[in-house]
């Protein structure tokens, strides 16, 4: 699956974001950004999600004071992926020709017996499968998104888009499955991170290096054994919610399962 290529360059536009807010007016900071952002839009269709969800946060950048928003910062983020669907325009073989093949695109994916059967749910259904995959993440971001403050400014950041990101993906109808959203785990784990160093200062029995290296080898720890469980183990190829309850031995019969579940452990 191509998910796992646009989670990184999804996860690099994002980083070149931040790095123009705190280097403002970087030519080579700006031209890293306007290149990873076109790839990030030919790569497939789920960009247009970043997308909104990076401008959006720019555009929060005046009451969040993450850094500075330049004029060509903003255009950097529109020319990339504008320069992208000129591409794809040229390719398809004209405007027209393109908005057909889009049109006919969301119609198809709208009549997918699978898109109907294992990519929807209820809008929090990503809480739920980032829940049951990395639980221990989860819950070290969730604690970290209680003591954001503003001075903070790159978890500050990273929560803003996720929470713009995770909106938007999750309006989406037969469109939801937790491999479009991998990227996300980047900014939990970056929550997650923070936290642990803040727990690890505030153990007083142990020593504050101590504390927060036993505590990154728990969650280390954890990570590997959910990999283990869900894609060895169990042998989730595609995350959908009703794989992952399965592998993980909350549900043991699915005789009565829909019939895209049964033929998908099939």
């Amino acid at each position: 699956m191509i998910d796992g290529y646009f989670a990184f360059w999804a996860v690099a536009a994002l980083w070149l974001c931040w790095e123009n807010l705190q280097r403002p007016r970087h030519f080579g900071w700006l031209a890293a950004y306007v290149f990873c952002l076109t790839i990030l839009v030919l790569t497939k269709e789920n960009a247009a999600f970043v997308v909104f969800a990076i401008f959006a946060t720019l555009l929060l950048n005046r009451f969040l004071r993450m850094g500075t928003v330049t004029p060509h910062l903003l255009a950097a983020t529109i020319i990339g992926p504008a320069f992208a669907v000129v591409i794809l325009i040229g390719l398809i073989g004209g405007v027209s020709e393109w908005l057909r093949f889009y049109l006919m695109f969301v119609e198809k994916s709208r009549t997918n017996f699978y898109s109907i059967v294992a990519q929807d749910g209820p809008w929090y259904r990503y809480a739920v499968d980032f829940v049951l995959v990395s639980p221990v993440i989860v819950a070290f971001a969730c604690g970290r998104a209680f003591q954001l403050r503003r001075r903070r400014r790159s978890e500050v950041f990273l929560f803003a888009f996720l929470a713009l990101i995770l909106v938007a993906m999750s309006s989406v109808t037969y469109g939801m499955s937790l491999r479009y959203a991998a990227f996300c785990d980047i900014p939990l784990c970056w929550l997650a991170c923070h936290q642990v160093l803040a727990l690890g200062r505030r153990l007083p029995t142990l020593r504050p290096d101590l504390a927060t290296i036993t505590l990154f080898l728990i969650l280390s720890a954890v990570g590997v054994n959910q990999y283990v469980r869900f894609f060895v183990r169990g042998k989730v190829y595609d995350p959908i919610t009703p794989a992952l309850i399965w592998a993980a031995g909350m549900e043991k019969d699915i005789s009565n399962a829909p019939p895209g579940l049964q033929s998908f452990r099939k």
